[in-house]
């Protein structure tokens, strides 16, 4: 089921997400759901792999030369250490946590999702257009993407996540 919904937001990121931006400041970076929904008992190394892959399909159509992959990939990497600064859970204590809206709670969710991306577009921003000269430019360009894409992955784990008790 995740490889599937993975394969959904890639390919939505891609051919529709990937095309929608607000001035060109405000990006939509919606298959980094993907990343943060990914179970901790999959391991570090597959929920990095998967990243990679997912970042690497981004890539390949955008012509972005694996700043997404790599963006991606740190984020993976990252992203229990993001939760555990919000949480204050050790990465042992995060086994069974299910990283969606109704897993974590929605105050959790959102600065977590927030944070995570913010994380994601400093990264993907600095190596596009690097330089001091763009770094004002830079951070206002992650703080925007961050909080689209939040409010965007919000929205789909509205409609999507939801149990049957909810309706």
């Amino acid at each position: 089921m995740q490889i599937i919904s993975g394969f959904i937001l890639v390919t939505a990121q891609v051919y529709l997400f990937g095309q929608f931006n607000i001035l060109n400041y405000a990006f939509c970076i919606v298959y980094t759901s993907f990343i943060f929904s990914a179970p901790v008992s999959n391991g570090l190394m597959t929920n990095v792999f998967l990243a990679f892959i997912a970042g690497m399909l981004v890539d390949i159509p955008n012509n972005t030369l694996g700043i997404n992959a790599l963006a991606a990939v740190n984020l993976a990497f990252f992203r229990l250490k993001i939760f555990s600064l919000i949480t204050y859970q050790s990465p042992d204590e995060q086994m069974d946590t299910q990283y969606t809206l109704k897993g974590v709670g929605f105050f959790n969710f959102t600065l977590f999702v927030f944070l995570g991306t913010l994380f994601y577009s400093l990264i993907y921003f600095c190596l596009f257009s690097w330089g001091w000269v763009f770094f004002w430019k830079n951070i206002l360009r992650s703080m925007s993407t961050a909080g689209l894409s939040t409010m965007i992955i919000l929205f789909i784990n509205v409609l999507f996540y939801r149990t049957d008790r909810d309706l």
